[in-house]
């Protein structure tokens, strides 16, 4: 198993809150509800670990957050929760990832995010999910198929949230299609 790749902070805010998205929360509940192993990919100081363990109660809830300071926030504000460093997850495989306004740059902080990174973080995502299992990914900048082209976009949401949406290249595109995704079984 390769270690995650995730050396940069991909998201630049900090900005997170609980319940944030229960649409696609609800989404990923009715289509894993027997989810043993969540991960909150870049969850900041934790708001979206405690949401998620309201939707997988049965479940072991993590979170993943590269900044040391909001993942040392998250530790104290909820010390029975589990927050992991990404580069401390070698092993670790999961039934749902959600990657919530994280595979993205808001624009007002530093333009959007080249496609080089996105596809090299989806990539090291892709190590951390089970076969058969979900990314769900919201508010990011490309396509999850665009780096990830075997997994199966399986849940439309209303968009692809408030980033623009681009192509590999960089041209802009009206919306993703998709915002869960399955890895494939085999």
């Amino acid at each position: 198993m390769r270690k995650i790749a995730m050396k940069v902070q991909l998201q630049i805010s900090g900005k997170t809150d609980t319940n944030r998205y229960p649409e696609i929360f609800g989404a990923a509940a009715k289509l894993r509800p027997n989810a043993k192993d969540v991960l909150s990919f870049g969850c900041s100081t934790g708001e979206e670990v405690i949401s998620l363990q309201h939707y997988f109660p049965q479940a072991k809830v993590a979170g993943a957050e590269i900044n040391a300071v909001s993942r040392s926030e998250a530790l104290k504000r909820f010390p029975d929760q589990e927050f992991l460093a990404p580069d401390k997850m070698d092993g670790r495989q999961f039934d749902l990832i959600f990657a919530m306004s994280v595979l993205c740059r808001w624009p007002d902080t530093d333009g959007f995010l080249e496609f080089a990174v996105f596809k090299a973080a989806c990539q090291s995502l892709n190590n951390y999910v089970r076969p058969g299992a979900l990314i769900v990914s919201y508010n990011a900048t490309y396509d999850l198929r665009d780096a990830l082209p075997s997994y199966k976009g399986v849940w439309i949401g209303k968009s692809s949230g408030f980033i623009r949406a681009r192509d590999p290249d960089g041209t802009p595109r009206d919306a993703h299609p998709f915002t869960i995704y399955e890895k494939p079984a085999s």
